[in-house]
Parts: C-alpha cells; sequence; structure tokens
C-alpha cells in the first residue's frame, strides 16, 4: 500500500470501494475493487494464499436450493452468491448445510445493477419495435424501485428484476403489439404500451378487469394515439407500472379523475389491502367520505393531484376505535405513577407493547365548562400478574372512588399522508372535515393544502367541522408546512386526550381560529402540544384559541395577524407559553387570557397595532423582554397592559402616540380571592401624553402589591402611580428612573438657618396623598462641617409641577449643604 493511503485495518466495509489505494509500478493513485483483486491474485505468494483457502469450498451456488442438492462430507464448506438473506457460507453438519457467515457486502456491492443491466440487454434482441423496447426497459427498470405491475385490481404481484428477471422475460411474449403477461398464471391481461405518459400499461380492448369491489369491466379499444390511455374516457381502473416506493397509483382503483366520484368503497378496500395508493396528477371526485381503519398506511399525492367534492362531505377518516370491555381497578393510579393493578385478569392479550387505555370520573381541572372527565392512554413496557407497567407517568389520578376503569383500544399506527391537496382555493363545492384522526399512533401530515368548508371570507357556517382534526386517542402526531383557508371552523382542531402533537410551519387564514385547543364533552384533555413558525390572518375570531383545556402547550414564533372579531391569541387554558409571538393589526387584544388562562408565559412578545390593549391578561403571567407598543388602534377602551398580577422582566410598554392612556392597569380581582402582585423589573414605560400614568391600581386593590425594581418611566415620570384602595399604602419601589434629564433627578442645595426649599419639577406625586416623601434621600454633602451639623428631616410641603419640598435641620444654625436624590 502507499505510503500516503489509508491502512486497511482501520477501513469500514463502507469505505473499502473508495478508499483502497494501490501501489502499482509505483504510483500511488485511487483504483477499484476488482483492479487491486486482479493485482493481488497476480501476486504469486497471495494466489497461494487463496487457493489453500478455497480448497476446503466444495461447492458455489446461486440459491440455497442448488446447493442443498450437493451432496459432501461432514466438515465442507459451499456459498451461495446472492443478495438474497440465504447468501452467505455454509458448512456441512451432520449431513446439512448450516450458514455460517453472510456474503460480504464487498462482494456483491454492484450484483443488482449488473443483473439488472443484463435482463436490459437480453430484452434488446426480443424487442421486435421501439415500442417493444419502451416497454422491456420500463418493466425492467421498474426492478430498481421495487415496483409492482397491477395486472389485477385485488391481486398484484412482483415484477422482479435481478437473476429472475431473464427467466421472467421468457413469459412475456415480444412477437408484437399487444403483448399477453403469462407470468401471474390466471392473470392473462393482455398489454399494450403508450409511450406519452412514461412506465405505463393497459388492458387491451376486449378483455375484462375484476373490480374488488365487485363486478367486472370490459375494456373497450382505445385509439392508438390516445396519451392517457383512458378507456372510455370517463371510467374504469388504469393499470401501470408504478416506479417510486409510495405504493398503488390510485387510478388502478377506477380514480381516473374529471371530478366524476371515485369508488371510495373501492378505494378503501384496496387501502386495507395494500396500505399505500399514490394520487397521479389530475382531480378526484369524491361524495362521501374515505374511511381508514388499519395501520401502516401512506397516502401519497403528485403535486397536482386533488381531491374535490362532487358534493358536501367529509373526505379522509382515519381512525381507531375506544375499548368495547372495561376493567376495573385494584388500587389507586395516582398522577405521576407508571403502573396500574386490576381487580380482574384481562386476559393474555394484555402484554406487552399493547396499548391501555384508563378513565374515571373524575372531572378534567380547571374551568371545564363542558365536564369532562379524565383519561389517558399509553403502552405495556412489562406485566407482573395484574399489574402492568407503563412507558409514561400517569398524568391524572385514576381512583378507585372515582370508580377508574382500563380498557384496550383499537389503535392505528405509522400513518403517512404526503401533501394531500383538498379542494381548491376557488372552490364551487364546500367540504366538512379534510382529514379525521382518532385513536392513531405515529401519524404524519406533510405539506396538506386543504380549502372551503365556508364561503370565502364569510360567516362561521357548518359548525364544529376542522380542516385537520386531531382527536380523542392520538398519539405523537406531526403536521408540516399546511396551508388551510376559508374554514368555517378551525385550521386545525384538537380535543380529547391527545399525546404529543408537533405542528411546524403553516400558513392559516379565514378560519374561525386558525388553530384551536379544545374542550372534549367525554372524556380526556390534550398534553404536550408544540407549534412552531406557524402563521394564522384574517380569521373571524380569534386566531388561536386554547380553550379551557389542554396542559404544556407551547407556540414558538407564531404570528396572528387581522382577527376580524377578537384577539391575535386567547390564551384559555392553564401554563400555555408563548415564545416570540408576533400579534398585530387584530380587532381587540393582541394576546388576552380568559377563564383558565393561569400562569401564561410570553417571552420576547412583539405586539403592536391592536384595537384594544397589547396584553390583556390573568393571574401569574411571566413577561420576559419584547415590546408592546402602539396599541388601543381603536382609540379607547386599551392599555399596553391590563393584567391581575404576575411579572413583567425588561419589557418596553408603550402606548399609542397622542392618546391618553394609562400603560398598565392593574385590575380587581374577580371573586376567585386570588390576591397576585404585579412585580416589574427593568421595564420601560415611557409616558408620552400629559395626563398618562405608569400604572393605574384598580380601586379594591392596594397599590402596595405593585412593585418597581429598575424601571425606566421617562416622560411624564411624575404620573407613577394612581388609584388603589383608599388610605392604603404607595408601591414598593426601588431604584427607578423616572425621567432621563439628571438634573430632575439629583442635585445639592445649601441650608441656610437650619433650612432649604427644594423644587421638585412634578416628577413624582399622588393625588392628596403625599406617601412618596420617601422618594427623596437627602443627606449631607462629605464637604460637611461637623460645627452646627445637625439631624435632617424631610417636609413634603406642596406637590405637582411646581411642587417642592422643605429639608430642615435639628440645628437651626446648620449652613452646611446637603445632597438630595430621587429614588423611584
Amino acid at each position: 500500500m502507499a505510503t500516503a493511503g489509508v491502512p486497511t485495518g482501520r477501513l469500514t466495509p463502507a469505505s473499502l470501494i473508495d478508499e483502497l489505494v494501490g501501489n502499482r509500478e509505483g504510483s500511488s493513485r485511487r483504483i477499484t475493487v476488482l483492479d487491486l483483486a486482479r493485482q493481488l491474485m497476480s501476486t504469486p505468494a497471495f494466489a497461494e494464499m487463496v487457493d489453500a483457502g478455497m480448497a476446503s469450498m466444495t461447492a458455489f451456488r446461486s440459491t440455497l436450493e442448488e446447493l442443498e442438492a450437493v451432496d459432501a462430507e461432514d466438515g465442507a464448506y459451499g456459498a451461495v452468491i446472492s443478495n438474497e438473506p440465504e447468501g452467505g457460507v455454509y458448512e456441512r453438519v451432520a449431513g446439512e448445510w448450516v450458514q455460517r457467515a453472510p456474503i460480504p457486502a464487498i462482494l456483491t456491492y454492484d450484483l443488482s445493477a449488473e443483473e439488472a443491466r443484463q435482463a436490459r440487454e437480453e430484452s434488446k434482441a426480443w424487442a421486435a419495435t421501439p415500442e417493444d423496447q419502451a416497454v422491456a426497459d420500463g418493466l425492467y427498470s421498474a426492478r430498481h424501485y421495487q415496483a409492482k405491475v397491477e395486472a389485477r385490481l385485488d391481486q398484484i404481484g412482483d415484477f422482479d428484476g435481478g437473476v429472475q428477471a431473464a427467466q421472467q422475460a421468457a413469459n412475456l411474449a415480444l412477437a408484437g403489439s399487444p403483448y399477453r403477461l403469462r407470468t401471474f398464471g390466471d392473470l392473462a391481461a393482455r398489454l399494450r404500451y403508450s409511450g406519452a405518459t412514461g412506465d405505463q400499461i393497459a388492458v387491451a380492448g376486449g378483455d375484462t378487469v375484476d373490480l374488488p369491489g365487485g363486478g367486472a369491466y370490459e375494456v373497450l379499444a382505445a385509439d392508438a394515439g390516445q396519451p392517457d390511455l383512458d378507456y372510455t374516457g370517463t371510467s374504469g381502473p388504469k393499470l401501470k407500472v408504478l416506479s417510486g416506493p409510495a405504493g398503488r397509483s390510485a387510478r388502478a382503483y377506477g380514480l381516473i379523475g374529471g371530478r366524476s366520484p371515485l369508488d371510495t368503497t373501492g378505494l378503501a378496500k384496496a387501502v386495507a389491502a395494500e396500505g399505500k395508493v399514490h394520487f397521479d396528477t389530475g382531480e378526484y371526485g369524491f361524495d362521501t367520505q374515505l374511511l381508514i381503519r388499519r395501520s401502516d398506511v401512506h397516502l401519497s399525492f403528485a403535486k397536482d393531484a386533488r381531491l374535490m367534492p362532487t358534493q358536501k362531505s367529509s373526505c379522509l377518516n382515519i381512525a381507531g376505535s375506544e375499548p368495547t370491555v372495561w376493567f376495573d381497578l385494584a388500587a389507586d393510579a395516582p398522577e405521576g405513577s407508571s403502573q396500574m393493578t386490576l381487580l380482574t385478569d384481562p386476559g393474555a392479550s394484555w402484554d406487552v407493547g399493547k396499548w391501555v387505555e384508563l378513565r374515571s370520573n373524575k372531572p378534567i381541572r380547571g374551568t371545564n365548562t363542558e365536564g369532562g372527565k379524565v383519561a389517558w392512554i399509553g403502552r405495556i413496557v412489562a406485566r407482573v400478574g395484574l399489574t402492568f407497567y407503563f412507558d409514561k407517568p400517569l398524568y391524572d389520578d385514576f381512583l378507585v372512588a372515582d370508580a377508574a376503569v382500563a380498557g384496550q383500544p383499537t389503535m392505528l399506527e405509522n400513518i403517512y399522508i404526503e401533501c394531500p391537496n383538498i379542494n381548491r382555493e376557488d372552490f364551487d363545492t364546500e367540504i366538512a372535515f379534510g382529514l379525521y384522526f382518532g385513536y392513531c399512533a405515529r401519524v404524519t401530515i406533510v405539506a396538506p393544502s386543504i380549502y372551503g368548508s365556508k364561503p370565502r371570507n364569510g360567516p362561521d357556517t357548518n359548525s364544529g367541522v376542522n380542516a385537520i382534526r386531531i382527536g380523542h386517542g392520538c398519539i405523537d402526531v406531526t403536521i408540516l408546512d399546511a396551508s388551510i383557508g376559508h374554514i368555517a371552523w378551525y385550521g386545525i382542531g384538537v380535543g380529547g386526550f391527545v399525546d404529543g402533537l408537533e405542528v411546524i410551519g403553516g400558513d392559516f387564514w379565514d378560519c374561525r381560529h386558525a388553530i384551536s385547543v379544545v374542550w372534549s364533552a367525554s372524556y380526556g384533555e390534550p398534553h404536550n402540544l408544540t407549534f412552531t413558525d406557524v402563521t394564522g390572518r384574517n380569521c373571524n375570531l380569534a386566531i388561536y384559541d386554547t380553550h379551557d383545556t389542554g396542559r404544556n402547550i407551547v407556540f414558538n414564533a407564531p404570528r396572528a395577524f387581522g382577527s376580524r372579531g377578537d384577539a391575535g391569541f386567547q390564551l384559555r387554558s392553564a401554563d400555555v407559553r408563548l415564545n416570540a409571538p408576533t400579534a398585530a393589526y387584530n380587532a381587540f387584544d393582541g394576546i388576552v387570557c380568559r377563564t383558565d388562562g393561569r400562569r401564561p408565559e410570553i417571552y420576547n412578545p412583539h405586539v403592536y397595532m391592536n384595537g384594544r390593549s397589547g396584553l390583556s391578561l390573568n393571574y401569574g403571567h411571566v413577561v420576559k423582554g419584547g415590546k408592546v407598543e402602539r396599541n388601543s388602534r381603536a382609540g379607547a377602551g386599551g392599555y399596553a397592559l391590563a393584567t391581575r398580577g404576575g411579572e413583567i422582566d425588561g419589557t418596553l410598554l408603550r402606548g399609542r402616540d397622542g392618546l391618553v392612556l394609562d400603560q398598565i392597569v392593574y385590575l380587581n380581582e374577580i371573586g376567585e380571592g386570588i390576591d397576585e402582585p404585579l412585580a416589574m423589573q427593568g421595564v420601560q414605560i415611557p409616558l408620552e401624553a400629559a395626563g398618562q400614568w405608569a400604572v393605574h391600581v384598580a380601586a379594591t386593590r392596594s397599590a402596595s402589591d405593585v412593585i418597581l425594581n429598575g424601571c425606566r418611566v421617562p416622560g411624564y415620570g411624575s404620573n407613577l402611580v394612581r388609584g388603589g384602595a383608599a388610605g392604603g399604602a404607595g408601591p414598593v419601589r426601588r431604584g427607578n428612573v423616572m425621567s432621563a434629564v439628571a438634573s430632575e433627578r439629583r442635585g445639592r442645595a445649601q441650608l441656610s438657618g437650619g433650612y432649604a426649599r427644594i423644587p421638585i419639577p412634578g416628577m413624582y406625586r399622588r393625588t392628596g396623598d403625599p406617601i412618596y416623601q420617601t422618594q427623596l434621600t437627602v443627606r449631607h454633602s462629605q464637604t460637611t462641617a461637623i460645627d452646627n451639623k445637625g439631624n435632617l428631616t424631610v417636609e413634603l410641603m406642596t406637590t405637582g409641577a411646581g411642587g417642592y419640598v422643605d429639608v430642615r435641620s435639628s440645628n437651626a444654625s446648620d449652613a452646611n449643604w446637603v445632597e438630595w436624590e430621587i429614588d423611584g
């Protein structure tokens, strides 16, 4: 080996082909593995070593069946050279061939490609015309994709390439067009080829094709130049060689387009049998929803393939089912635990890997206006007698006293829907539900486009209908890059027990809500939902709505623009987190909490130009960073922040230019007995109009519950806090900057006769209640003479724009300089 090469002992098998470096005639360069083998075999010492090793190999065969026909002594070795699992090195043991090692990948690396090439070369000798050759190339190239040749709707055979290609080719008579395919025994459909549309075969005129739904169609003869091979132009199956991984063509099930109603029963049977359907370019009519009731489903749509309603109907319904038999718990299963014990034996089917649903009569926590009860779904990871261990903790208590029970649901798993297009944006017929899911696990929906369940920009008709509904029993669902518009109710609706939903990307417009997490009237609430980089606009009500239910709901960089009749975000569930939300031009508030909307966390918001308040929050909120500015677009009734108590850290709160509105209103508590303070740290509250106040405390709240630390209130900073319960103490303050002018915050004055009057230019006041004396700190300067020095007291004489304070020393002869500083 060349010294610059990679040492052979360190090479991984995958790198052998590319990384071996030869040293032929002193020249270091990359060479192929075959050239390397020839070099090595030309070396006498290596050839002798190989000969000695190969001497024990009794036979080489292409299949195990052929090797088993070889009689050899025990201890002999043989080999099956094949890409199949049976390929490998075998030893003769007790009269049987026992596989000892697989064939090294390097020896079979190009075997498939070489076999396919040989099959294509052989087919050239059989093809009589260019059209014949197109058929041969199309069929044999399909081997690379594990393609299916669909000779009949309810039976599919593999038209395999490689070694089997030459054997199958003998059964394809290529004496001229049309041809007869005999590979599948009784399936003797005649074939012909149209070169205008790719790898495609069609049943010739006069033959019949049975359909899974019953009956048979006679295929009429088609013109030779007909490019799409629609046999009657309006109906009949199309048979096609698929050169991709998605599965059967939808056109093979009678779906030929032209908005004629598709055979949803036949298609459902085909999906049930195969699990994979591909919709080619074209429009497919439907007049009833397609029911899918199996796991391992892959539906794929070409870019220009579209499902079109011929009458108002839901489209795809993919759902398992709830348990039919329930078993009582023998002991309490508390929240946070990962196990339960049943009172009676549910049977052997309750084993590892099976799904379990728990329910009880305990109400879902919170407002729960619909009276929903708790539920939970997970998988069994271990069983010991009647005790079952789960793959995750319980999210609620399931107590014997609440009649807790467990059952085994039917779950559909591994659902993949790729680029479904349902209805056009310029639709003339409305849909109901677009995609409906229930009791499904591991669902992926890629780039769905769903339009039209209400009049464009019209009212919310078609009550309760969603473009995509993630219903009770759904686990681990992903939705990528949705495009959804003109939907009567929700673009994406989530309800019931849902655990793990991730929506990434998407554009939603003209819905009731773009995304809504809603209550369930029976059992369960959603958990662990994440919405990232979604945009909602021009909805009839709130763009995003969490509706009295749901836990651990997170929005990352969501955008809410132009609600026509409500807020950008309506948070009615506890513990919602918004990261970098944008809310603008909404009719009411930018972000609002209602009923159970407690403890929201809002980080780096940008909230502007909304009709009322920028933020209207309930108890226990955390707001950090960001900007809330230029709201109250409607001209009245709004604030930068309306709150019942929580934390604000480092946020800019700015009002609308020219409007005399207070920036923050500290609202009444609403009869729940919760007294939550309002704590502000480093908040910027610029006041830009005379008469504005930084904080307006409701009459039933105490101003002492307002805490301001390190805040900046420039401008009309004298108007810090107003309102509050009569006779109450003032707000808690420390280190606030109430003016951008240094001379208005600190200075020096000289006592005369133990007295000095210091003008305060209207920076701090509270009408009729001189409680801010402690804001002014006065001390003798460092150059003060000890003689005649007395103790200083501050006397607030008057307030307002011409306000001043009197400073008096206990020593009437004190004539020293004093320093004063206002601490906001």
